[in-house]
């Protein structure tokens, strides 16, 4: 398969390294799509996560952020390589949000996005939980196992750089999805490439970027025994992976737009 067939079965045209997303399917094969496609990245992120921890110690501190990182690489790669042909594989309400607000999304799409997005992610942590559940069981129900499905932030860093975090890293997230599209066959990997990256750079915090990554796992820890503590850890540090991922992804797709510009 060449480049542009690739593109063109994605239905994203690139003309004149603009971005025109062009859905004529049935919107329900699309919303189902992100659901799989959000199931896929976050069960292998998440199991990558779990396999990791549970087999190093809970309170080894030598637990490398390099697998967890290629896990969620390879786990994004793997989401937007399967279900990219149908929805163009957004699986992160925050990216959905940037094409909606630059005219690229409807309104009723972004909705159901964002449910199938969430729904994947919950029933990711969900199998996740139930494959590793002896070991987890071993353990105590607190903010530390809780943090091998949602975010947590460390007690070293302060709100305010969570908050920073988030935001930067959504807007790269973002900013480097638009620009490798252009590639063709290659852009699931270019794309875990780019989570990889930031999962290196910016990991100190469980590097989430996607509301849906934090949010499904966490409801899912609430109703699996956590409870709704899941919901206090660390000054409500939900809130900051649930709110600022979507200032951050416009600012994104904003910079890779003056970028198209200087290409012209």
């Amino acid at each position: 398969m060449s480049d542009t067939d690739y593109v063109n079965s994605s239905h994203v045209i690139i003309q004149e390294n603009q971005i025109n997303f062009s859905y004529k399917k049935e919107p329900y094969k699309k919303y189902i799509a992100e659901l799989v496609g959000t199931f896929i990245f976050i069960f292998i992120s998440l199991s990558t996560v779990n396999s990791t921890v549970l087999s190093a110690g809970i309170n080894n501190n030598g637990i490398s952020q390099l697998i967890i990182a290629l896990g969620f690489g390879f786990g994004l790669m793997a989401g937007v390589a399967l279900v990219g042909p149908i929805s163009d594989a957004h699986l992160n309400p925050s990216i959905s949000f940037s094409f909606w607000v630059f005219g690229k999304l409807s309104i009723l799409d972004l909705f159901w996005y964002i449910i199938a997005q969430t729904v994947g992610a919950f029933l990711a942590a969900l199998l996740t939980f139930i494959i590793y559940y002896n070991l987890i069981n071993e353990l105590p129900y607190d903010a530390t196992t809780s943090s091998m499905f949602g975010t947590l932030k460390k007690n070293q860093t302060s709100l305010f750089i969570g908050i920073i975090e988030q935001i930067i890293g959504t807007a790269l997230l973002m900013f480097g999805v638009l620009r490798v599209v252009k590639y063709g066959k290659y852009v699931p990997l270019l794309i875990g490439i780019v989570l990889f990256t930031l999962g290196i750079c910016l990991g100190n915090n469980g590097f989430a970027f996607n509301p849906a990554r934090d949010m499904g796992p966490r409801i899912m820890t609430a109703i699996m025994g956590w409870g709704f503590d899941v919901f206090n850890y660390e000054n409500h540090w939900f809130l900051i992976t649930l709110f600022f991922p979507f200032i951050g992804a416009p600012i994104g797709f904003y910079l890779s737009t003056l970028i198209d510009k200087l290409e012209e």
